[in-house]
């Protein structure tokens, strides 16, 4: 085995071991025990030495696509969560096993798309359209990143269409109306609370539970969101939401009711059914993902009425995700403009 790489053991999973050129300890996957014997992960080791040595491991036009996803993983783990990190890693060795270990700047846009179908045919495990959709746009921003590097002229991810991105956010979002029935059937100020939270300030399911009565600035219109952990993330970083007056008042209802530090206390470990059930009774609708349908909602809504970057820095995310995910077109929309003279939203302005 090569003296500078070692092999280690990472569960079910070889590891290759080694020291980059700034004395950083590095760890590169080389594949499951399952499909690895010991002395196939001697040679990776021995193989990925002699890259080393020669210094074409991520750079130039002898970069590999194992290397290249490996890299991308170390770029992005200081900015990502742990769960986001499997995601790419998951990406990076299905990339290397449909594509093979090939040169990066070698890929062409027709293997990308045979890519793509591999995932979703029996040797790729058969995956289904939005999940098969989800690794193609993170194979897509690995490339892209390696483009910005200048590890790649052009991205043929780019010449691609990624189908199936969508199918998983058909969830019609609620009515203004239809917000107010649920948050005055919330079965108690707690519920009400978390409801509150959700639709009123577009907090996520987690955020709400871990809000906290020292969280809230009474009378100055606003939470804090706290970051949960030591990581700052896209999802994981303190940021100032915008509180209504409905919503405050919603809150001090809860903070005289409830039995503990945070306006949700004694709700149960799992609210997801709870709140399907809850819509349901309230709407008629029952979404797949009720707390993303609140996103959703508080989300258009607040467009309608504030910069879109405010409303970016409210609700925790891009001007790109909200795009894709949650800005909507509002059924009530269409019944406003029906009504003007030449089809426009009087007195309001659009921020995208």
């Amino acid at each position: 085995m090569n003296a500078r790489v070692r092999l280690a053991s990472n569960g079910d999973y070889w590891q290759a071991s080694y020291d980059d050129e700034k004395g950083r300890r590095r760890r590169k996957s080389l594949g499951p025990k399952a499909e690895l014997s010991r002395a196939q992960g001697l040679a990776a080791c021995d193989e990925l030495g002699r890259a080393l040595e020669a210094g074409s491991l991520v750079s130039g036009r002898k970069t590999r696509l194992r290397a290249w996803v490996d890299r991308y993983a170390e770029l992005r783990e200081p900015d990502v969560s742990d769960g986001t990190m499997r995601t790419i890693r998951a990406t990076g060795d299905l990339l290397v096993r449909g594509m093979g270990d090939v040169p990066i700047r070698g890929v062409t846009p027709a293997e990308v798309d045979d890519w793509l179908s591999w995932l979703r045919s029996k040797r790729g495990g058969g995956l289904r359209a939005t999940t098969a959709a989800a690794h193609g746009r993170r194979a897509r921003a690995m490339f892209r990143r390696a483009v910005a590097r200048g590890e790649l002229k052009a991205n043929p991810f780019e010449a691609v269409q990624i189908r199936g991105a969508r199918a998983d956010r058909d969830d019609p979002i609620p009515t203004d109306e239809q917000v107010q029935a649920l948050i005055d059937q919330a079965p108690g100020p707690a519920w009400r609370a978390m409801v509150g939270l959700c639709a009123l300030a577009g907090l996520r399911r987690g955020e709400a539970l871990r809000m906290t009565f020292a969280d809230v600035l009474w009378g100055e219109g606003r939470l804090i969101v706290r970051n949960p952990g030591e990581q700052v993330t896209t999802k994981g970083r303190r940021r100032v939401v915008l509180m209504t007056p409905e919503l405050e008042w919603i809150l001090l209802d809860a903070q005289d009711a409830v039995d503990g530090t945070r306006p949700t206390s004694g709700l149960p470990a799992e609210v997801y059914r709870p709140m399907v059930e809850l819509i349901a009774r309230a709407t008629d609708a029952t979404p797949a993902r009720p707390f993303q349908a609140l996103r959703k909602w508080r989300d258009t809504t607040w467009r309608f009425e504030y910069p879109g970057h405010v409303v970016d820095s409210w609700l925790g995310h891009s001007a790109q995700v909200a795009r894709e995910h949650y800005a909507r077109i509002p059924e009530a929309l269409y019944a406003t403009c029906s009504h003007t003279p030449m089809g426009g939203i009087v007195g309001k302005t659009t921020n995208a």
